[in-house]
């Protein structure tokens, strides 16, 4: 090489032989420790075991359910039960019969007080007992068939137990006809 180009591109390359060789490295193994794999074994037992508290915690609440929709279906038939005693004995007969027997009898000349100014319509004379035991109301079946009031058309809680203890083919009050008891 010559001076200047030597003096303009500085010093020449050094050989091939200064250099080190390049060789591979052997890549490191992962290495598991006993930590590690004590830590991944307890994550995995404990989402097992919370999973299954889980499914036990579904199961009971499934079960509740069903026993508190078979209690509400029970209530449920007191409830119409009782409502249809109650219509019973809410009935315009009803009252009328009850009320004859506690000695009220009926007025056809009721009097009436208007309160704005204090005025009476009416006769004001008390109403006199008469021979017959009740007195007329629309639709009256009591009177027609002479019966005293009760609960008739609805059975009794206790007519029903008997029946389904039973277990035998019984007749029905009303028709006369045979019938299977059920529940």
């Amino acid at each position: 090489m010559s001076a200047v180009a030597h003096s303009v591109y500085g010093s020449p390359r050094p050989q091939a032989s200064a250099r080190p060789a390049l060789r591979a490295v052997p890549r490191p193994r992962a290495q598991l420790s006993v930590r590690t794999i004590t830590v991944v074994v307890a994550a995995f037992v404990a989402i097992i075991v919370a999973r299954l508290f889980v499914t036990v915690a579904v199961e009971a609440s499934a079960y509740e359910i069903a026993s508190l929709s078979q209690q509400n279906t029970s209530l449920s038939r007191d409830a119409q039960f009782l409502q249809e005693q109650l219509n019973v004995l809410d009935s315009p007969q009803n009252v009328a019969a009850m009320a004859a027997e506690l000695g009220m009898v009926s007025n056809s000349r009721p009097t009436y007080i208007r309160l704005s100014d204090g005025k009476v319509w009416g006769s004001g004379k008390p109403a006199k007992a008469s021979g017959a035991s009740v007195a007329p109301v629309a639709n009256d079946l009591i009177g027609a068939y002479g019966e005293t009031p009760s609960l008739a058309g609805v059975a009794s809680n206790s007519a029903v137990v008997g029946a389904s203890e039973s277990g035998s083919a019984t007749s029905s009050a009303s028709t006369g006809i045979p019938a299977p008891s059920t529940h």
